[in-house]
């Protein structure tokens, strides 16, 4: 039976088209997915820490992951990680978008590790 509220291969091409790669390392396998990756600076209400700089500045290394329903980023645990250009992150917090019972994409928050560098090679 087709279900007509599926439209997660379609977001899954348009991931590919508009996204980035994005490299998920879990128990020493890498999987590369294409996600959109979107700043929370952009967003009103974005402060996840409170960690002001010296002149009055939130350090923020938050972001928020849209990714493809073929890869359940709710699984990764504590040990899980993405490598985003040559850069760490954790994902934070993780959950997905239905339609129905379907599926459609995944979405979570990324937290950038701090001097997380020296991941170029994936």
């Amino acid at each position: 039976m087709i279900n007509i509220l599926d439209k997660s291969e379609t977001i899954e091409k348009y991931l590919k088209r508009l996204g980035q790669s994005v490299f998920i390392i879990k128990d020493g396998k890498t999987t590369e997915v294409f996600a959109v990756i979107e700043q929370t600076w952009k967003r009103n209400k974005s402060h996840f820490e409170e960690k002001i700089s010296p002149i009055g500045r939130y350090f923020n290394r938050f972001y928020i992951y849209y990714g493809p329903a073929s890869y359940d980023i709710r699984e990764l645990g504590d040990d899980g990680y993405a490598v985003i250009d040559g850069e760490k992150y954790y994902f934070v917090q993780a959950d997905c978008v239905k339609a129905g019972n379907t599926v459609q994409y995944f979405r979570g928050v990324l937290k950038k590790e701090q001097g997380g560098e020296g991941y170029e090679n994936l």
